[in-house]
């Protein structure tokens, strides 16, 4: 009895001591075991850390497609060559006569909290689409018939969900269904300015500016320790290119052309014709890689028969055209461009001035000079920083062609994008059934015929097809 009154006393003395002590211990193991699933999150993790730049103005739904696809995906996925592969889908059916898309989801796919993904999680926000969704199958019913959809269902899904960290500070959680989770991002205004997505090996750290000068400069300051996209090196130093690891390669959607206004009276089939044989193109020993239609040469769509005309190089069947246009007055053409295409622009004028005076000296030395004079051969071409494209008589732009060979965008004569105001009753045909033909056998066939005659026409040259650049501080690793 006495041992157990002399135990007492001692803990009653050690609790007067100590309490304090004591129950703030008690309160802060609550705590921390309250917070321990959101603190284990932000724990540090044997994962590598990559630093990557990019170039481009973007909010959350405009980040470029290879890093969304990182962290989600859709209901399909594009192959090297544009044709839609199945994801989320097991597989589609196409009925009412290309009218609606039946897809079938796949079993047991899950979102990254675990949640289960089922049909009402297809949250697509498509106008002019009705969208039924039962059980594990999602039908798009729409109001016309249209081929491409599969193309357009590759972007990839994301939920977003309120929460809270640490307990208190609210924010929005983006969800996904890929191997990469986002863990923040940061907005400047209204564009992002930095993604941060990791998987259970690496960190990625996206940081996006405005200007390649700018993701240059971030790159020699170490804010990044790749810069990814870049159209040129030209800002970068000789001796700093031999510091670093330059990964070079050609992007096959990105292609450069000299596009007509072809609404100009001056500006007629045979002038346009004599101007793309007058213009010097890459060739085989060239770095860059010639562009012969508007479809990239990756696509399943695109012309490899010899019916495409490439318009090489070639002075003589260039003045044989100009001299049978037979112009009546000097003609003047003005090129707009943006300024890192300027230099180019130059070459091109000059190659188009040589062109006029070639057919001038061939006018002069001719035995019949009508009383016209020979001077109405002359070409005074001159260049100009691109100010409007509703307002242009010739324009040298870079374009990126759309993933699906479907361009009734850029070059059917009813729409506002077709810059050139090209019109060909043929081709606009093949645009309308191309875009509704479902048998692709017979689709990739009007889009051959399409080709041709888009090309004949030239209501535009098409250049070469844009390098890409990647600079890596230290050598890559697979």
């Amino acid at each position: 009895m006495s041992k157990l009154r002399v135990t007492w006393w001692y803990t009653q003395a050690f609790w007067s001591k100590y309490r304090k002590i004591i129950a703030i211990s008690i309160v802060l193991g609550v705590i921390l075991v309250w917070l321990f699933p959101t603190l284990v999150q932000y724990l540090p993790r044997q994962r590598q850390t990559k630093y990557i730049g990019r170039v481009g103005y973007y909010s959350w739904s405009e980040i470029p497609i290879d890093i969304q696809s990182k962290i989600s995906s859709g209901l399909t996925a594009l192959d090297e060559t544009g044709q839609p592969v199945p994801v989320l889908a097991l597989r589609w059916t196409v009925e009412e006569d290309g009218r609606a898309f039946r897809f079938l989801l796949k079993d047991n796919l899950r979102w990254q909290d675990g949640k289960p993904f089922t049909a009402e999680d297809v949250n697509y926000s498509f106008t002019d689409v009705q969208t039924v969704a039962s059980d594990n199958t999602v039908l798009f019913r729409l109001q016309d018939a249209y081929a491409p959809f599969p193309t357009v269902v590759s972007q990839p899904l994301f939920r977003q969900e309120r929460r809270t960290r640490l307990g208190f500070i609210k924010e929005n959680k983006i969800i996904g269904l890929g191997e990469y989770e986002v863990i923040k991002l940061t907005h400047q205004g209204s564009r992002v300015k930095e993604l941060i997505i990791e998987n259970q090996s690496e960190r990625l750290v996206y940081r996006f500016y405005l200007s390649e000068d700018e993701l240059i400069d971030a790159f020699r300051l170490g804010q990044v320790d790749i810069a990814e996209g870049l159209t040129s090196l030209a800002n970068l130093l000789e001796t700093e290119q031999q510091m670093y690891t330059v990964d070079e390669s050609i992007h096959p959607r990105q292609f450069v052309a000299i596009f007509f206004n072809t609404t100009d009276p001056n500006l007629t089939k045979e002038i346009r014709q004599a101007l793309n044989y007058a213009t010097r193109k890459p060739g085989p020993q060239d770095e860059k890689l010639r562009a012969l239609t508007p479809i990239p040469p990756v696509s399943w769509a695109y012309n490899t028969t010899e019916e495409i005309e490439p318009f090489a190089f070639n002075l003589q069947k260039a003045l044989d055209l100009y001299e049978t246009a037979d112009p009546a007055q000097p003609l003047s053409l003005t090129i707009d461009t943006p300024l890192p295409l300027l230099e180019e622009a130059q070459k091109i004028a000059e190659d188009w001035r040589n062109l006029g005076s070639q057919a001038k000296i061939n006018c002069e030395t001719s035995q019949d000079v009508d009383e016209r004079g020979c001077g109405r051969f002359a070409i005074n071409a001159q260049v100009r920083i691109l100010r409007d494209l509703q307002d242009f008589q010739v324009a040298l732009l870079a374009r990126e062609a759309p993933s699906d060979p479907d361009q009734y965008g850029w070059w059917h004569s009813t729409q506002s994008n077709n810059i050139s105001g090209y019109q060909n009753p043929r081709v606009d045909k093949l645009l309308e059934d191309a875009r509704k033909e479902t048998n692709q056998q017979r689709r990739k066939l009007m889009y051959f015929e399409f080709q041709k005659y888009l090309v004949e026409d030239v209501p535009a040259i098409f250049m070469y097809y844009l390098p890409e650049y990647t600079l890596y501080r230290h050598v890559p690793t697979e």
